[in-house]
């Protein structure tokens, strides 16, 4: 994870389409890993200004981790990205 750049693209349907499942399924394991990097991190960060900046990195790899299932959900893609996970309210 890097600090003060965020560069992270969610890909749209179309691309979902034309990237295959492989590399779509990997974009979610990445994503996941990214949301659990930043939960780690806020546990490790002492300054205050920088720790609005991992609370925000908290809330956007959640969010882009929960959007990315719910394509994978729309397309009934199968993986082991989120085994073990309940993602029913997504």
């Amino acid at each position: 994870m890097q600090f003060f750049s965020y560069d992270k693209h969610i890909p749209n349907e179309d691309e979902i389409k034309i990237k295959g499942q492989t590399e779509f399924l990997n974009l979610i394991k990445q994503a996941k890993k990214d949301w659990q990097l930043s939960q780690k991190l806020l546990s490790e960060v002492t300054d205050c200004d920088l720790m609005d900046y991992v609370i925000y990195s908290i809330k956007a790899n959640e969010a882009r981790y929960r959007y990315l299932l719910k394509n994978a959900r729309l397309q009934n893609l199968q993986g082991d990205a989120w085994t073990g996970e309940n993602f029913n309210d997504i």
